[in-house]
Protein backbone atom coordinates (compact mmCIF):
# COMPACT_ATOMS: atom_id res chain seq x y z
CA UNK A 1 0.00 0.00 0.00
CA UNK A 2 0.92 3.55 -1.04
CA UNK A 3 -0.05 6.84 1.13
CA UNK A 4 0.64 10.12 -0.16
CA UNK A 5 -0.04 13.18 1.39
CA UNK A 6 -2.34 15.62 0.93
CA UNK A 7 -0.35 18.06 -0.97
CA UNK A 8 -1.73 21.14 -3.14
CA UNK A 9 -0.89 21.46 -6.71
CA UNK A 10 1.02 24.91 -7.37
CA UNK A 11 -1.45 27.65 -8.54
CA UNK A 12 0.08 27.59 -12.36
CA UNK A 13 2.21 31.39 -13.18
CA UNK A 14 1.25 32.78 -16.98
CA UNK A 15 4.96 34.12 -18.03
CA UNK A 16 3.21 34.92 -21.31
CA UNK A 17 1.14 37.87 -19.64
CA UNK A 18 3.06 41.44 -19.30
CA UNK A 19 1.76 43.77 -16.52
CA UNK A 20 3.81 46.64 -15.57
CA UNK A 21 4.45 47.79 -12.12
CA UNK A 22 2.31 50.16 -10.63
CA UNK A 23 4.32 54.04 -9.79
CA UNK A 24 3.49 56.54 -7.49
CA UNK A 25 3.13 59.79 -8.56
CA UNK A 26 6.82 61.82 -7.99
CA UNK A 27 8.48 58.93 -7.49
CA UNK A 28 12.08 59.07 -7.50
CA UNK A 29 13.04 55.67 -6.12
CA UNK A 30 15.45 53.07 -7.71
CA UNK A 31 14.33 49.59 -7.14
CA UNK A 32 16.76 46.73 -7.66
CA UNK A 33 15.83 43.45 -7.64
CA UNK A 34 18.31 40.30 -7.17
CA UNK A 35 17.30 36.99 -8.51
CA UNK A 36 19.13 34.36 -5.97
CA UNK A 37 20.59 31.86 -8.19
CA UNK A 38 23.01 30.70 -4.71
CA UNK A 39 21.69 31.83 -1.59
CA UNK A 40 20.93 34.93 -0.66
CA UNK A 41 23.84 35.98 1.28
CA UNK A 42 26.38 34.63 -1.11
CA UNK A 43 24.15 37.07 -3.64
CA UNK A 44 24.33 40.43 -2.10
CA UNK A 45 28.04 39.78 -1.97
CA UNK A 46 28.12 39.71 -5.81
CA UNK A 47 25.76 42.79 -6.20
CA UNK A 48 26.89 44.99 -3.34
CA UNK A 49 29.26 46.61 -5.56
CA UNK A 50 26.48 46.90 -8.59
CA UNK A 51 24.21 48.52 -6.35
CA UNK A 52 26.79 51.24 -4.40
CA UNK A 53 27.81 51.97 -7.84
CA UNK A 54 24.52 52.71 -8.87
CA UNK A 55 23.95 54.36 -5.61
CA UNK A 56 27.04 57.00 -6.34
CA UNK A 57 25.69 57.69 -9.95
CA UNK A 58 22.66 58.61 -8.58
CA UNK A 59 23.79 60.86 -5.56
CA UNK A 60 26.68 62.02 -8.16
CA UNK A 61 23.46 63.29 -10.52
CA UNK A 62 21.10 64.29 -8.24
CA UNK A 63 24.09 67.03 -6.99
CA UNK A 64 24.36 68.93 -10.44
Amino acid sequence: MIASGCIEKPELVNLSTVQEPGIAENDTSVKVAIASVISPKESIGYYEGMIQYISKKIRWNLLR
